[in-house]
């Protein structure tokens, strides 16, 4: 499951954090292998894309520069957290 934000209880048609959480735990107690297959799969596929790209390494400073400047433009202080792009 992923999500950017989930209310407390369901809202506007969409399933608060409280039904979130308990889907989770349900399927972690009924397809826990099927998610750790999964997870396995998708961070395999994630270290061929890295590979590909030449290597995590091989990024340039101004690349991390841009990305560290786009977030912290959308950083809120007042609330702790990042806003809307």
């Amino acid at each position: 499951m992923g999500g950017t934000y989930f209310p407390p209880d369901d809202k506007y048609g969409q399933p608060g954090l409280k039904k979130v959480l308990k889907k989770i735990a349900e399927a972690w107690k009924t397809d826990r292998d099927k998610i750790v297959a999964s997870s396995d799969k998708i961070l395999s596929q994630l270290q061929g894309a890295v590979e590909q790209s030449g290597g995590a390494d091989k990024v340039s400073d101004a690349v991390c520069d841009k990305g560290y400047q786009q977030f912290a433009s959308q950083f809120d202080e007042k609330l702790g957290g990042f806003g809307g792009a």
